[in-house]
């Protein structure tokens, strides 16, 4: 990022999404360090600031990517930023950080918020992804070698078959096409959904999605990951696309 110092230390507000690990990802290519993950479990999907689906499961993506995770569970009614604040405290008594990384696209009301967190600790909120052309992001996912899958829907056009699909450029043709006609978010920096990273190139071990299952209601639903585990990737034998085996 233009403006920033050379080789920074820097911790990630991960959530195990496409945004996080790609901001995460664009860093460490530019040469920076990554010291720490923060992840902030809220109480429910209905959470402003943070992700929720599979959030649990951040603990699998920092052992493969070997990076330290710090985790808070927020409960219902609490401030989500106070637990945010927390962990920033507990990461600067662990690591030598200069700044947060986030997945931010577009969120005014998200950035302006955490932002707020990372300066009065004094630290700087890093945001690669911000203004990004959202297409070309989506794109640049595949091409990167991300495997992502689609863990939640919540916009009309969307329907349950595209919950445990992973994101290809065919899949991602046909998402940027329905967004057009529905005009909801392609990057579901909205809140139209959901995603997790099962692999991408800074991961020692891919994540195999062992258990999952489907929940619907009216317009909207998730796929709870039951149960995963890592495997090596030299056992990974990409043979079938259409994502994990999912239980109903």
């Amino acid at each position: 990022m233009r403006g920033l110092p050379s080789d920074m230390k820097l911790a990630v507000l991960y959530s195990g999404g496409k945004d996080s690990n790609y901001a995460m990802y664009t860093m460490m290519k530019a040469g920076h360090e990554i010291q720490c993950l923060l992840t902030v479990r809220p109480s429910s999907v209905e959470s402003m600031l943070f992700h929720y689906p599979n959030v649990w499961h951040t603990d699998l993506q920092s052992e493969s990517l070997g990076i330290p995770l710090l985790a808070n569970s927020t409960r219902k009614g609490e401030d989500e930023l106070d637990s945010l604040s927390d962990l920033v405290e507990r990461a600067l008594s662990s690591h030598e950080i200069e700044g947060v990384v986030t997945g931010g696209v577009k969120s005014e009301y998200q950035k302006g918020r955490f932002e707020k967190v990372f300066t009065s600790h004094g630290l700087i909120g890093v945001n690669p992804l911000w203004g990004i052309d959202e297409q070309v992001y989506l794109r640049e996912l595949v091409m990167a070698k991300f495997k992502v899958i689609i863990t939640r829907v919540a916009a009309q056009g969307l329907g349950p078959e595209w919950l445990g699909v992973e994101l290809d450029l065919e899949r991602i043709e046909r998402l940027l096409a329905l967004a057009k006609k529905n005009r909801f978010n392609p990057s579901f920096e909205g809140g139209e959904g959901e995603t997790f990273v099962l692999d991408m190139p800074f991961f020692r071990k891919e994540i195999l999605v062992v258990d999952a299952e489907k929940t619907w209601e009216k317009d909207e639903g998730t796929l709870n990951i039951k149960k995963a585990t890592l495997r090596d990737k030299s056992d990974y034998v990409r043979e079938d696309k259409r994502g994990p085996s999912i239980s109903y």
